[in-house]
C-alpha cells in the first residue's frame, strides 16, 4: 500500500490530536508560507493484549525529539519537553529488556511530513520503520547531539525544533535531518558549515541572550563529528586526552581568554575571544603568536600559578602533536569550535563553583 493510501485516511485525526503531530517548520514573517512543513506520526503493531509488556511507549514519546521546547524568560532558560526524559530513560534500558517489554520488531512507527500546495496536503517525507531499528537510530543520534551546557553542567537532549531555530535550517534541511534521527542516514553535508557560521558569530560568542544559540550550533558540530562513533559519548564534555591539533589549539584560545578575564577581575567588556576567534580557528600558525605574547607578558603575571600550569600543559599537548598548523579545514575548524567550548565550560563550571563556595563561607 503506498504512503498516500495508509495516510489519507488518518489525516484529520492526526492533525487534530496534539500527540500526534508537531509543526517543523514555518517562516513567520510570511502569512501564507507554503513552505511551512508538519510532521504527522502514529504506531501500530500486530501484537494481541496478552502479548504487549509492561513498558508502553507511545507516540509523543518517539517524537518528543521533534518539539521546540519552550523558553521561560523568552532568552535562555529553555525547558524541554517532558517527553524527553521518557524517551532517555527508553533508550538507556538494557536493549535485550527493551525488546522483551516491547515485543519491538512487532511494533511500527510511521511518519509523514506534509506541506501544503495550494489547496492540496502534500507529502514530502515518508517514514516507516520497526521500533527495534528506531530505537537504535535515536540511540546513535542522542549520544552524538548531547553536550555539556555552557556553564559546564551536565548536558541535556536539546529538541530538533531548537536547533531548526538556532541555526535556521531550510525545510530540506530538515527533512535531512529526520532521514538521520529516524532513519539512520549520515549527516547532511551542509549541516556542518551551517553551525560553524553560527557558532563563530561574535554576538553568538559574546551576548547571554544568546546562549541557547551557542549551545545548539555546539550540538550540532558535535553530531557530525562523532556521529556513529565512540567518541560520541567520550567528546560530550572536555576531553584532556584528545590530542587533535585543532581541538588542542580551540582549549588554548579559551585559555589564554580565560587568562585575560582573570587578569581584569572578570570586568573586561571584550576578550581576545571577540577580535580574533575568526583568525584563530583558521590560520593558527599566524595567530597564535602574537595572543600567547600578549598574554604571557600582559596577562599571565596577574593569576593564579594554576591557570598558568594549564597553559604549560596546553602548549605541551600542542608541541607533542606538531605544533600550530598553518590552516584548518571545515572538519578542524569543526574540532577547533568543540575544544574551544568545551574548556570554555569547564572554566565557567569552576567559575560558578567558586561563587557558590564563596557565598556559603560568608554566610
Amino acid at each position: 500500500m503506498s504512503a498516500d493510501a495508509q495516510l489519507a485516511p488518518r489525516v484529520n485525526y492526526l492533525l487534530r490530536e496534539d500527540k500526534h503531530h508537531a509543526e517543523l517548520y514555518r517562516d513567520k514573517k510570511k502569512r501564507d508560507d507554503l513552505q511551512a512543513q508538519m510532521a504527522v506520526y502514529w504506531i501500530n503493531d500486530s501484537m494481541n493484549e496478552g502479548e504487549r509488556g509492561e513498558i508502553q511507549i507511545d507516540e509523543s514519546v518517539l517524537a518528543s525529539i521533534l518539539e521546540s521546547g519552550s523558553f521561560e524568560d523568552g532568552t535562555n532558560n529553555l525547558t524541554p519537553p517532558p517527553e524527553l526524559k521518557q524517551l532517555e530513560e527508553l533508550l538507556a534500558l538494557p536493549k535485550t529488556g527493551r525488546e522483551q517489554a516491547l515485543h519491538l520488531d512487532k511494533t511500527f512507527f510511521h511518519m509523514a511530513v506534509l506541506s501544503a500546495n495550494k489547496a492540496r496536503l502534500v507529502i514530502r517525507e515518508w517514514i516507516h520503520t520497526s521500533i527495534s531499528q528506531l530505537l537504535m537510530h535515536l540511540e546513535r543520534y542522542v549520544a552524538a547531539v548531547r553536550i555539556v551546557q555552557p556553564t559546564g553542567e551536565k548536558g541535556y537532549l536539546l529538541p530538533l525544533g531548537v536547533l531548526i531555530r538556532a541555526v535556521d535550517m531550510s525545510p530540506g534541511l530538515v527533512r535531512q535531518c529526520l532521514r538521520m534521527i529516524y532513519q539512520g542516514a549520515l549527516p547532511p553535508a551542509e549541516l556542518l558549515p551551517l553551525a560553524l557560521q553560527r557558532f563563530r558569530s561574535l554576538k553568538v560568542l559574546s551576548d547571554p541572550k544568546e546562549t541557547w544559540r551557542y549551545h545548539s550550533s555546539a550540538s550540532l558540530i558535535k553530531l557530525v563529528l562523532t556521529y556513529g562513533k565512540e567518541e560520541a559519548n567520550t567528546m560530550q564534555s572536555l576531553n584532556n586526552h584528545c590530542l587533535q591539533p585543532a581541538y588542542i589549539c580551540g582549549r588554548l584560545l579559551a585559555v589564554l581568554e580565560e587568562i585575560q578575564r582573570r587578569a581584569s577581575g572578570y570586568r573586561i567588556g571584550s576578550t581576545i575571544v571577540d577580535r580574533f576567534y575568526g583568525a584563530a580557528s583558521t590560520a593558527p600558525a599566524s595567530t597564535f603568536g602574537s595572543l600567547l605574547r600578549l598574554s604571557t607578558t600582559a596577562h599571565l603575571p596577574k593569576v593564579s600559578v594554576e591557570l598558568g600550569r594549564l597553559l604549560e600543559e596546553v602548549m605541551k599537548q600542542l608541541d607533542e602533536a606538531g605544533g600550530f598548523p598553518t590552516i584548518f579545514n571545515l572538519r578542524e575548524q569543526a574540532e577547533f569550535a568543540l575544544g574551544f567550548y568545551h574548556q570554555r565550560a569547564e572554566f565557567r563550571s569552576r567559575h560558578q563553583a567558586n561563587q557558590t563556595k564563596e557565598t556559603g563561607e560568608s554566610q
